[in-house]
């Protein structure tokens, strides 16, 4: 990646999302001097939602400016022949529902046809338990029933 774009992978993201479209500066965990992939930003939870409604708009910054190549939310976000349930590190669902998932209880979950972001963030004492994961998943579906539901 640092060949690719001249620079290591915080200091790009910090100058093509993170500045223009967060509220508060974040921080990435580091091993042997380079940016852990696919995990491990720590920032607040309004940002995370932030990140979501990024992810929902298509990479498009609220002022109009785009920040990622076109189509490329839409490729993320389809599932491979290898696991159609898996798309660029977001876990996909039927119907265009997709989510990040930290192994700790975070989740940025997006639902585009209904136009929902929903965050939590968690610091579970284990990584990957079945049971806060049903805990997790029953305050998505009661909070997206709630967000979704007629006046």
């Amino acid at each position: 990646m640092r060949a690719a774009i001249g620079n290591n992978a915080s200091s790009y993201l910090a100058a093509k999302v993170w500045r223009p479209l967060m509220e508060h500066p974040a921080s990435w965990s580091i091993s042997s001097g380079v940016e852990l992939g696919g995990c491990c930003i720590h920032a607040t939870l309004r940002d995370y939602a932030r990140l979501g409604r990024f992810a929902l708009r298509g990479g498009v910054l609220p002022d109009g400016t785009p920040t990622l190549p076109d189509g490329w939310m839409l490729e993320s976000t389809t599932g491979s022949a290898g696991n159609p349930g898996y798309g660029y590190l977001w876990w996909l669902w039927e119907g265009g529902t997709y989510a990040a998932i930290g192994i700790f209880g975070q989740l940025i979950w997006i639902d585009p046809r209904q136009d929902v972001v929903i965050v939590t963030q968690s610091a579970a004492p284990e990584a990957t338990s079945g049971v806060q994961s049903a805990h997790r998943g029953a305050l998505v579906e009661a909070l997206y029933q709630r967000a979704t539901a007629s006046p």
